[in-house]
């Protein structure tokens, strides 16, 4: 009896307490944990260049060789050599062998051009924006690199005044110089700078490369002589699948969101296309972006479903802040400066005066890791397209 009044009064005691997150649903509140941040890549940047959907599909199927290749490629441990830089697939490789398949059109029609001629005609020397899926074709038709043979990760750390903007060299800088490279005169600086990407290949051949290349074909041409060995679609044999699902602008996402969380509980990373204004604090859907989804959870104290996004935006999370209004000014006004030395400086005094704000509170970036947390509420306004690849059948 004693026992039995005991249960009552806890029971009472917790129907008085105060509930759990009284908002969230229950369904949200059961949102089974995934991370699979420890299976990834190294993070990587894609700096000042549109290919956001290269570095996404280079990370799906990185996570894809190290759930099911394993040591049959690479040798040793099954999987483990995929998620070190050395063997993880190539960013850049993804994205030159896209833009040669998919928009050599575009290619073509910068034929007589200098970077000059682009930068006043508002071009890029390669096409910039493209489709996860696309690009995932691609790679089945036509092989992949691996970082080892194209670097994605440390370019942006080689000091070089051709890249004034961030007194640092982007891949949309190093992709200038290929370009114009055909043409002028090869300086050992170009040549070291342009070996920053594409490390495994002498000073020499890429000179040699270059010099026998179409400028438009440059960037091709290296890529096919610096894959030691290209994976093509003999490798996959029949795998793997690729499913892409797509809604329009105003359509419900709940088939997307669905889907997405299906496949993180089956261990699945998912990549997503969305509009990226809200991670800077920003309400429009200017900004399509590219990313990777790789996990999930409930957070008690924000009471929603977070998910954790892979970006392609570098170490730290720095570009996670808010640009001050001001500095935009700065940067349009110094367009007109010729020396690169002079431009660095200027636009050091100018962030000086105009410091970034505050990030936007609703995304939780972690510096350590680069990995960002971003609320359901929040995707699930600015997500159009999630692209996975099937793990099931493991070799």
């Amino acid at each position: 009896m004693l026992i039995f009044l005991s249960g009552l009064l806890c029971l009472g005691q917790n129907a008085l307490a105060a509930p759990f997150c009284p908002d969230a649903s229950l369904f949200d509140k059961l949102t089974r944990p995934v991370d699979l941040t420890s299976e990834m890549p190294p993070i990587r940047d894609q700096d000042s260049i549109g290919w956001c959907y290269g570095f996404t599909a280079a990370d799906l199927l990185t996570h894809y060789l190290y759930k099911t290749k394993g040591s049959s490629v690479v040798g040793g441990v099954r999987g483990a050599n995929y998620r070190t830089k050395g063997h993880s697939v190539s960013s850049i490789g993804i994205s030159a062998m896209y833009n040669q398949s998919k928009k050599s059109s575009y290619g073509k029609s910068l034929k007589g051009l200098s970077s000059e001629d682009l930068s006043k005609l508002n071009k890029k020397v390669v096409a910039e924006g493209g489709s996860i899926h696309e690009a995932l074709t691609v790679v089945k038709e036509n092989g992949f690199c691996y970082e080892r043979d194209i670097s994605s990760e440390d370019y942006s750390y080689v000091e070089d005044y051709r890249c004034a903007v961030k007194n640092r060299c982007n891949i949309g800088e190093i992709l200038n110089i290929i370009y114009d490279a055909p043409k002028a005169r090869l300086g050992c600086d170009d040549l070291k700078t342009i070996n920053t990407v594409f490390n495994n290949l002498s000073l020499n051949t890429i000179k040699n490369v270059l010099v026998r290349s179409a400028k438009q074909n440059a960037l091709a041409n290296l890529v096919n002589v610096a894959c030691d060995k290209k994976f093509t679609k003999g490798f996959f044999t029949d795998h793997p699948t690729f499913e892409s699902k797509t809604i329009k602008i105003g359509e419900s996402p709940k088939e997307l969101m669905n889907s997405l969380d299906a496949h993180l509980n089956r261990g699945i990373p998912v990549g997503i296309s969305y509009y990226a204004d809200f991670l800077t604090g920003g309400t429009g859907k200017t900004m399509a972006h590219a990313s990777s989804i790789v996990g999930k959870r409930f957070n008690k104290d924000t009471c929603e479903v977070e998910y954790i996004l892979r970006n392609s935006w570098g170490y730290g999370c720095g570009y996670y802040e808010r640009e001050n209004p001001n500095y935009h000014k700065c940067t349009s006004a110094l367009k007109t400066v010729g020396n690169p030395k002079v431009y660095v400086d200027n636009l050091i005094e100018c962030r000086k005066k105009n410091p970034t704000l505050p990030r936007n509170p609703r995304v939780r970036c972690e510096d350590s890791t680069s990995y960002v947390y971003v609320r359901k509420s929040d995707l699930e306004k600015q997500i159009y397209n999630i692209t996975t690849i099937e793990e099931d059948s493991l070799f």
